[in-house]
């Protein structure tokens, strides 16, 4: 708990105010584990947390107060056709995060590109399919839920005895706290380590500015960044008297964004 208020008390934003802990506050740790566009790589995990109060909660991960000074994943793989490939990723300063304010329905992520993109959006909409199927994960019944958001297919389970319409990074909506969730290929997977619940703490939270971009923009620099990576390949391939062809590797790069959109 002592890093993840370490990592609020300096977080993106110089001035920043406490929330007082209060009934329906609490903190939930996770295994975050993205082997985006390399099922089966088997990654490492990196720590995560979602601390959540009645007005804003916050989800954390990648952030090198959280990975004792710092981490980097690097991981050589065969993928379904046998072909040798490589993946990587690591924690920084600022980390990955989602900020929700409850009361206004709005979220502020950030994703990276050459740099760090931070942008708001309003809270998005996901239409969840609720099974009779139940288990248990940390003492606490589960039920499971599945949903298409952008892009991927997630399997949710949810605990309706905490009853928070929120989760890991930006799955919420369910009639309870998302304890497990992970899309169909495993290429992400939200895993369940420990809850704090209720938690009476002060934590503290970035004040955001008023004008970010927007969702459109964050499509923009995914764009963006995919014609950025064609050049490159186009440039490699001329050196070595070859050619890229959008239907190669450079079309498969698009499945590499956490979120993917039409």
């Amino acid at each position: 708990m002592k890093k993840f208020l370490l990592f609020l008390t300096g977080f993106l934003f110089c001035y920043a105010f406490a929330v007082k802990g209060q009934p329906g506050s609490g903190v939930v740790y996770y295994d975050d584990i993205e082997s985006i566009g390399a099922p089966g790589a088997n990654l490492r995990t990196f720590n995560a947390a979602l601390y959540f109060s009645p007005e804003k909660s916050a989800y954390v991960t990648r952030v090198d107060s959280l990975e004792n000074g710092g981490k980097r994943i690097a991981k050589t793989y065969t993928d379904e056709n046998g072909d040798l490939k490589g993946v990587q990723s690591n924690s920084t300063e600022k980390g990955l995060f989602n900020i929700t304010n409850r009361r206004e329905r709005t979220m502020v992520s950030n994703a990276r590109f050459k740099s760090n993109f931070t942008y708001r959006e309003e809270q998005p909409r996901i239409d969840w399919k609720i099974s009779s199927e139940k288990r248990k994960i940390g003492g606490l019944e589960v039920i499971k839920a599945t949903a298409t958001f952008r892009g991927r297919h997630y399997t949710a389970w949810y605990a309706p005895d905490i009853a928070v319409p929120l989760g890991p990074w930006k799955l919420h909506g369910l009639p309870g706290l998302i304890l497990e969730a992970y899309d169909d290929n495993r290429e992400i997977q939200f895993v369940f380590k420990k809850l704090e619940y209720p938690y009476r703490g002060n934590m503290r939270f970035p004040a955001l500015p008023e004008q970010l971009p927007g969702l459109a923009d964050l499509r923009k620099e995914q764009d963006g960044n995919y014609e950025r990576n064609m050049k490159y390949q186009r440039a490699l391939a001329e050196q070595y008297s070859g050619s890229v062809s959008s239907q190669g590797k450079t079309a498969e790069y698009r499945k590499r964004y956490l979120e993917l959109f039409d």
